[in-house]
């Protein structure tokens, strides 16, 4: 007999930052930190929106990290590339916070600047698959 291992959903880290700089607040020995360990994770983290093409966690991701930390991505081959586009160049988002969460976030963060080309503006330049 094969057991299989029961999936629990896990609290995605970033919707619980608030949740861990609260706990070791409270904690009877907090850790000597110069900074709460939220100011770390923003400084330090990026993220992405691979597998999960929901508006309202994005625009809560934007407002928790900044727009500067967080990178489109689909998580292809288990998420559709068409969908993924469609949706993403269909937000409404300011063109220049778009611009950086489609392409200008992965080229600082990876140090591809002097790699590879601009990006044409305007929406769909980055994923050319919304037109399909």
């Amino acid at each position: 007999m094969q057991v299989k291992p029961v999936v629990r959903p896990r609290p995605c880290l970033p919707y619980n930052i608030w949740r861990i700089d609260n706990r070791l607040r409270l904690a009877a020995t907090p850790p000597e930190l110069r900074h709460p360990v939220s100011e770390y994770f923003r400084r330090n983290f990026s993220i992405t929106t691979s597998g999960h093409f929901c508006t309202p966690s994005l625009l809560a991701a934007i407002a928790l990290l900044g727009d500067d930390r967080v990178m489109f991505s689909v998580d292809y081959p288990f998420e559709d590339m068409a969908q993924a586009a469609i949706w993403f160049d269909g937000l409404d988002l300011p063109d220049g916070q778009w611009r950086s969460i489609a392409h200008d976030n992965a080229v600082v963060l990876l140090g591809l600047r002097d790699l590879l080309p601009a990006i044409p503006a305007g929406r769909g330049a980055a994923s050319g698959l919304s037109s399909r």
